[in-house]
């Protein structure tokens, strides 16, 4: 094959007349005409690349002017991106954050549920919600709270008896089961305020929780199976066990049994119905009452709560429930701490009224005077609530709820109705009803 090409120029050209198809790597023979005419012969491609050098900037084919494009991106443009990179990840966060929040609530939400069809359950086979023994013997919740006292029922792990059960099989099933104790076995000894001669003995053994209940001398599955989330102990997390000090267990609402928490790390609260008529919560009665309380009997009752509603550094993210004043005069904590959380005992029955009472059956108008009286009565929504503090970590928070007309949060307590409820982060499970 013979390849022919020439270019020319102003002041001359050159041709290859002749380019025979050799092997790859051996030189050929150029010619070049040089204004005069001359042949000269080339043998390799370096002296071609040199006379195209020289010859072809003459030509418009060999030299082109070089371009004067810009390289890179400018001040202004840099930033225009780095704009738009900033708005677009803050879209994202928000994004991101509020799905993890509906999750967490989503998840909360699922776990109240099936502890309430637990206590259905329970309710359907043995004709009682559960509880270990009567609600109103609680007290404070330091030794067991509320929610606890249910979920020992549901799950075992413990037997019960008091000072009047000396002997007989409930003596004895109790005796052999604290006989049986692993090293982390305790007993809880409670009183009740109502008859102080009558003592109660729960032995409990946190290993044998999720065994299932030992009801009448017979032994049930465990009604309940939450999650090792749901569950915890933090009790025997720590060596702290000191209600004194500042980091122990009363101020981060614990004691020695486990507990159920919410996906952000709350315990929750469980409130059963104890009575059908009357006001809906417990409350002060002029009137001396069995064992000479002033106590007036209500539907629901608070004990078992404190040990939430007083603590200072309650659950993972340790929030504080008692009540505090700042100095602009804004309130932080819990609005139904009460008294020994140092608020105000009408604020709490208030707020825990509204909480419980069904909407459609509240008596109370805060339109109407007549009804001025009527705001502790109502029908409840259920038997029982289990109660998550939300996201934010504190039981109806002042920081949290109805707002005012300047736009902050509504310290007051006196107008408010079950509606007012819904103004919270708070998840409500009711049910029974």
């Amino acid at each position: 094959m013979v390849l022919m090409q020439s270019i020319s120029g102003h002041n001359g050209g050159f041709q290859r007349p002749d380019w025979t198809n050799h092997a790859v790597g051996v030189d050929f023979t150029w010619q070049r005409t040089c204004g005069t005419g001359t042949n000269v012969p080339l043998s390799t491609d370096r002296k071609v690349r040199r006379c195209i050098s020289r010859f072809g900037r003459n030509t418009n084919i060999m030299h082109r002017s070089p371009s004067n494009t810009r390289h890179g991106f400018t001040l202004v443009e840099l930033m225009v991106v780095i704009s738009i990179i900033a708005v677009l990840a803050g879209i994202l966060l928000v994004a991101l954050s509020s799905a993890t929040q509906s999750a967490a609530k989503s998840k909360t939400t699922s776990t109240l549920n099936s502890f309430a069809a637990a206590c259905d359950t329970f309710a359907l086979e043995h004709g009682y919600y559960p509880s270990v023994v009567p609600m109103r013997i609680l007290g404070d919740g330091s030794k067991i709270t509320s929610t606890q006292n249910a979920l020992l029922a549901l799950m075992g792990g413990y037997r019960v008896k008091t000072n009047r059960q000396t002997s007989g099989p409930i003596a004895d099933e109790f005796d052999q089961f604290v006989s049986d104790f692993g090293e982390q076995g305790f007993i809880i000894e409670l009183s009740d305020a109502a008859d102080s001669s009558l003592e109660w003995e729960i032995a409990v053994d946190p290993a044998r929780i999720s065994e299932g209940p030992f009801i009448n001398g017979k032994p049930y599955p465990p009604y309940f199976s939450p999650k090792s989330s749901e569950m915890k102990r933090p009790w025997s997390d720590t060596t702290n066990h000191d209600d004194a000090d500042n980091d122990g267990p009363k101020a981060r609402g614990f004691n020695q049994l486990p507990d159920l928490y919410d996906s952000w790390g709350n315990p929750v609260i469980y409130m059963q119905q104890l009575r059908k008529s009357g006001a809906l919560l417990d409350g002060q009665s002029d009137d001396p009452g069995p064992g000479g309380t002033t106590l007036e009997l209500g539907q629901f009752s608070t004990k078992g709560l404190g040990r939430y509603l007083q603590a200072t550094k309650l659950g993972d993210n340790r929030q504080t429930q008692k009540q505090t004043v700042l100095p602009n005069g804004g309130i932080i904590g819990s609005r139904i701490t009460g008294p020994d959380g140092n608020g105000d005992e009408e604020e709490q029955q208030r707020w825990l009224t509204v909480a419980l009472a069904h909407p459609a059956f509240y008596e109370f108008d805060p339109d109407q005077s007549t009804t001025d009286e009527l705001w502790p009565y109502g029908t409840a929504r259920g038997k029982y609530v289990i109660w998550s503090p939300g996201p934010d970590g504190v039981f109806l928070s002042h920081q949290d709820g109805p707002l005012t007309d300047q736009g902050g949060f509504d310290p007051e307590w006196q107008d408010i109705v079950p509606e007012s409820i819904e103004s919270f982060d708070d998840i409500f499970v009711h049910g029974g009803g």
